[in-house]
């Protein structure tokens, strides 16, 4: 598939990819406007297996980036295993990020989400609304690494996104450091479990912590 703008390829891909990334420019803003270049889709890094750190460039869908900088993200599914492939039952998932802070950030937060196909977020959590209140980062302590443990839900197998966001202020006034809409690829394979959700999800047992990398 191709989306075209004005005359200028802005991507291509798969269905599902482009879809995505005309969604994120439509619902959250991000700027898509940069022509494609040839990096293969298979080589962005929402698409390497999720034991690798993956590096987060411009062929991310992000927003932000100015005050600090989420630059590698991986996502560790199930007992310490690390893989992209779950059964649609409660599952432990931990989410890792390398964080650059270039300016001071007094009230800093750190959301996790998982989009669905259509670009929903159907499970979601941050800092805050958890419990986990994160110290003030400071411009000189550079990069940190942020590390969040939580309950995935049992979800309808199918294809989702990990998306993160670092922000800074308390809800609703906080400020939009830097998101990344498509960190890492979740496929959910089915059993016979049949309570997947299909709705919004509230995690409310995520535990964070932060240290100097």
């Amino acid at each position: 598939m191709l989306w075209l703008s004005e005359g200028k390829l802005i991507a291509q891909g798969s269905a599902q990819e482009v879809v995505r990334r005309y969604l994120n420019a439509m619902v959250h803003g991000v700027d898509e406007a940069k022509a494609e270049s040839d990096e293969s889709p298979q080589s962005r890094p929402a698409a390497q297996a999720a034991v690798q750190w993956s590096a987060v460039t411009e062929r991310n869908s992000t927003e932000g980036g100015g005050k600090g900088k989420i630059t590698h993200v991986r996502v560790l599914v199930g007992a310490g295993q690390s893989q992209a492939l779950v059964e649609n039952k409660r599952t432990q998932v931990v989410v890792e990020a390398i964080l650059e802070i270039r300016e001071p950030l007094s009230e800093p937060s750190f959301a996790v989400g998982v989009l669905n196909s259509l670009n929903e977020p159907v499970v979601h959590f941050n800092t805050q609304n958890t419990g986990n209140r994160l110290p003030a980062f400071a411009s000189s302590q550079g990069k940190l690494r942020i590390r969040a443990q939580f309950s995935l839900p049992p979800l309808r197998p199918g294809d989702y996104l990990m998306a993160v966001g670092l922000d800074n202020g308390t809800v609703p006034y906080h400020e939009l450091v830097h998101h990344v809409y498509d960190a890492a690829e979740i496929s959910v394979r089915p059993t016979a479990d049949t309570s997947a959700q299909s709705g919004y999800v509230q995690v409310e047992d995520a535990t964070v912590t932060v240290e100097q990398f």
